[in-house]
């Protein structure tokens, strides 16, 4: 084969793909859907780790790697979806300005000038959580300006730490969406300012 045919090949499996995503995409909505009305949690590692296991099963030990990093990406895109659709199902955000996600001595106020988001949140120490959480932050187009990452022990056993200070605005839908999914899938998070 030619690198020219290999292309084509590729492009092929390509289209393939996007066909398959958007349907993918269609049954995260039905999901959404009915995680909205329930107020069923979108994140359940368990569940993740078991299909991980399943679809692994009979895959090639040469690309096993790379086939289960393909489908936690694709779980991570697809709750990213979901996170998003079940917001604006709910037509909710998912807690108050003044609830328990703030810090307890900030003075939260936000504003429609307001450029800037800073929040904290702690993620388990396992191959992957704090990329993950970095990759999330990315996905919704949102520029980190500032990552402070502390190793602190817990009862739950090492976590990290991370604060963050990113350029958003936490009246834009998508910026609630991310900190939707963030609170959700992270412990400990919390809003420190919005300036």
């Amino acid at each position: 084969m030619t690198l020219e045919e290999v292309r084509k090949g590729i492009d092929s499996v390509d289209n393939q793909m996007k066909e398959l995503f958007r349907q993918r995409m269609a049954l995260a909505d039905n999901v959404a859907t009915v995680k909205a009305q329930t107020a069923d949690s979108i994140f359940k590692p368990e569940r993740e780790e078991l299909i991980i296991k399943r679809v692994t099963e009979d895959m090639d030990e040469s690309i096993v790697k790379e086939y289960t990093a393909f489908i936690k990406r694709t779980m991570e895109v697809s709750r990213k979806y979901q996170y998003r659709r079940t917001l604006e199902l709910r037509n909710c955000f998912p807690f108050e300005i003044t609830s328990d996600a703030l810090e307890e001595s900030a003075a939260f106020l936000v504003l429609p000038e307001h450029q800037h988001l800073k929040f904290s949140f702690k993620c388990i120490d396992k191959s992957g959580t704090f990329a993950t959480a970095l990759t999330m932050i990315a996905d919704y187009g949102v520029n980190v300006t500032d990552l402070q990452v502390v190793s602190v022990e817990t009862e739950e056993g090492k976590m990290y730490e991370l604060t963050v200070d990113v350029e958003a605005n936490l009246l834009e839908k998508e910026i609630q969406a991310m900190v939707f999914q963030l609170s959700e899938e992270n412990k400990d998070f919390a809003l420190l300012s919005s300036y």
